[in-house]
């Protein structure tokens, strides 16, 4: 049995022997799992996969980011998180748009763009605003552990995707995200609990997201406490993640 987290290229990254790497593990393998129920059918049309050998299941937050936290950080109000590898896909440019809208209702507001990769759109000018920094190399572990731990909350403007990594990683420091729906992420971010979820390539959206949670203190506290029970305790807990591979492998083993 196979996990497959990225089994679709996303924009801007199509390699020409992407396909044949996933063809390859396909044949080698006697089940599949992904890690959201959105793409299945698609993986299935794709790869001409047996819907039946296909089972869900799902990432867990990446907590090993907390042994890097201090307890002596600082978190900066009304800061706004972008963090991860650079590339097409990521919709970083709405973002910058959408703190333009932002900054016209939280005028303290400020946007941190972090990660390594080169800059696929002209970034200068909104550089050159004031409020949008730009730390652009690979970020390691006590360098993220401290940027989420001085957010008020982290965004994931992806033009599409499958799963997020970005995402459970903010989770591990009970982080609520504005993330765009598209491939899984509308499956990882519970609507008003967790997140809140907006449509790709949509500044507007993306603003008021952000400035809905930025404003109502009070339902970021909430969402905070939901992450902490929802990820460490309750059904997307790592246990019940384990519990369900084990389930997983031993039915394959009984086949």
């Amino acid at each position: 049995m196979t996990t497959f987290h990225d089994p679709f290229p996303h924009t801007g990254e199509e390699r020409g022997n992407y396909r044949r790497r996933y063809e390859s593990a396909i044949k080698g393998s006697n089940g599949y799992v992904l890690l959201n129920e959105k793409q299945k059918l698609q993986f299935c049309e794709t790869y001409n996969v047996n819907l039946a050998k296909v089972l869900i299941n799902r990432l867990g937050i990446y907590d090993i980011v907390r042994t890097f936290v201090k307890s002596d950080t600082k978190p900066l109000p009304n800061n706004v998180l972008f963090f991860g590898r650079i590339s097409p896909y990521k919709g970083i440019e709405y973002l910058c748009e959408a703190m333009r809208i932002v900054r016209q209702v939280v005028p303290d507001a400020i946007l941190t763009i972090a990660g390594g990769g080169k800059m696929y759109f002209d970034i200068e000018p909104y550089k050159q605003l004031g409020y949008i920094e730009v730390i652009n190399h690979y970020v390691g572990m006590e360098e993220l552990a401290e940027l989420l731990s001085r957010c008020t909350l982290s965004v994931c403007p992806y033009t599409d995707a499958t799963q997020s990594g970005v995402i459970m990683t903010s989770f591990s420091l009970c982080k609520p995200i504005v993330a765009t729906n598209v491939g899984g992420l509308g499956e990882m971010i519970d609507e008003g609990k967790s997140g809140l979820l907006v449509p790709p390539k949509d500044s507007k959206a993306l603003a008021d997201a952000i400035i809905e949670l930025l404003i109502d203190k009070k339902k970021l506290t909430n969402m905070s406490e939901y992450i902490r029970q929802e990820y460490e305790q309750g059904d997307r807990s790592w246990n019940a993640i384990a519990d369900k591979y084990i389930d997983y492998y031993t039915k394959i083993l009984e086949l």
